[in-house]
Parts: C-alpha cells; structure tokens; sequence
C-alpha cells in the first residue's frame, strides 16, 4: 500500500524548456562571432548529441567552455544568470495536467516536493504556492554521487515516517533518481512527455527549430525506453501518470518481485563515469 509519493520538481513539476531556449539563444549569439555557427541548427544538433550521450549534466556550460573563448565564456555567464535572476519569471512553466494530479494526491498520500535550490525554484515557488500543494519539501544540489542521492531518499523515507515499499518516486531523471530508488526498493514511476505534451507552443522560427530538436530527443528518448534499468511505471502523458499510481496500487505495487535491496554500491565506478561525468568531443567530421 502507498504511503507517500515524491514529486522530482525538474521535468515532472516544471516545464523550462522556454528558458532552456532563451539560453541557448543567447549562447548562439555569442557562438555565432565564428561564421562556422551561423546557424543556431549548428547549436541544436550539438546540444543534441550531448544529451544523448548522457555524459555530462548540464550541457550548455559544456558547450560554452569548449567553444568559447575565455572572455566571451565569462560574458556568457554572466547574461545567463542576471537573465535568470530578472526574467525566469517570464518563461517558467508548469506540466499540463500534473498540479490537479497533485492537488486530488495530497488528500491520500503524504505528497513530496524534492528540487534543487536556486531561483528557479524560489520563483516557481512564489508563483505557484507550492506549500499548499505538498507536506513536505526536499532541496538538494544537482548531484551525481549516488550514494549521497541514496541518503537524500533514506532521509525522505525517515521524515515520511514510510517504508521503501511505501514509497513512489516520481521523476523523468534516470540518474541518480530513479536509478537509486529502484536499487533502494523505492517503487519507480518514470515519465517522458513529448515536447507538445509538455505545452511547448513555438511561435517563431528559431522557436519551431528548437522544437524540432526536442521532439528528435524524445524520440531518441523513447527508443531507449525502458533502458538497462527496469521501472515499475512508465508514463508519457498526465492521464498515464494517474494511470499508473491506481494500477500501483490496485496491483500491491512492486512489480519486481520485492527482491532486496541491492544499494547503490553495486554500481562500478565506470558505469558511473561512463553515463554521467565524462564530457563528450562532438561528433567526427566526415
């Protein structure tokens, strides 16, 4: 029986791909003093070829220090943070369908809010009263250490005052997030939204190319799907999130068998460095 649900803020709460654009707007208009970036498609499939290879966790300060010089990197980042300082407001967006989720759950389960702090979160939080919508809430820094994620989810489960078994995470990160959760004995509950289900609505040119790329990742994405790591639940709209929680819990949840808990200790220090630290070259010429 479910207990308590835990909500990822980032992908599942939040939609930024509008500020995700304006960012890698203003990193082509400093790329593009080389003629080589002229196009901001040039940009895009970069961008691509960095999220699909998994290999570094923010992708637009990679491009900039590789790409870059020191002077126009500095400059770069100092645009992006007093935009996201004055203006994130303006772009920030929640995921169609998934507050009255929220709203309908708390009255249920003990609802969890975990994010990483910073403006985006306080703004979204200003906007969007989220102490209204969950008992608890969790910050933690964008991490890659699983074993600190680990403890991060322990600490949640002791607060909870819920078992493993009792306890959905809900998130579109495979790591650390699910990963960890689904070796911790934390039911899992993956979701992937396509850019339109998202509520991206592009309404320029540079707009629709952006748009584009997301939809070419998402359907790399969802070839992937279900991955190396197998999930309790998949979901790619709202509706299959509600879905899945009363199929969980109809079911006695725990699709794999309740086999114990293995911990994040079994994953090698190559698996880890391979999927998230090593920042990729771009792709060869032909």
């Amino acid at each position: 029986m479910l207990k308590t649900i835990i909500f990822r803020f980032e992908n599942v709460i939040l939609n930024d791909e509008y500020l995700q654009f304006k960012i890698y707007e203003k990193l082509w208009h400093y790329l593009r003093q080389d003629p080589a970036w002229s196009d901001f498609e040039t940009v895009l499939k970069l961008r691509e070829y960095y999220v699909s290879e998994q290999r570094t966790t923010s992708v637009y300060p990679a491009i900039a220090i590789r790409y870059l010089s020191a002077r126009s990197r500095i400059r770069f980042e100092q645009d992006v943070r007093l935009f996201l300082e004055k203006q994130s407001r303006f772009y920030l967006r929640i995921l169609p369908g998934i507050l009255p989720i929220v709203r309908n759950l708390k009255y249920y389960y003990k609802i969890v809010l975990i994010a990483q702090p910073g403006s985006l979160y306080k703004e979204a939080d200003r906007k969007y009263h989220f102490n209204r919508l969950f008992q608890f809430t969790f910050l933690l820094e964008k991490t890659a250490d699983l074993s600190l994620f680990h403890n991060y989810l322990q600490n949640i489960i002791q607060k909870t005052r819920s078992s493993e078994k009792e306890t959905l995470l809900i998130s579109g990160h495979i790591y650390p997030d699910l990963m960890v959760a689904a070796q911790s004995g934390i039911i899992t509950l993956q979701i992937s939204f396509d850019p339109k289900t998202r509520g991206f609505q592009p309404q320029s040119y540079l707009e629709w190319q952006y748009y584009h790329s997301l939809t070419r990742l998402y359907k790399q994405k969802k070839g992937n799907l279900p991955g190396r790591i197998k999930m309790d639940a998949y979901a790619t709209n709202s509706s299959e999130v509600s879905n899945a929680i009363s199929n969980l819990e109809r079911m006695g949840v725990h699709t794999p068998t309740d086999e114990p808990s293995t911990g994040p200790g079994n994953v090698t220090f190559w698996d880890l460095a391979r999927e998230v630290f090593n920042t990729p070259g771009p792709p060869e010429e032909k």
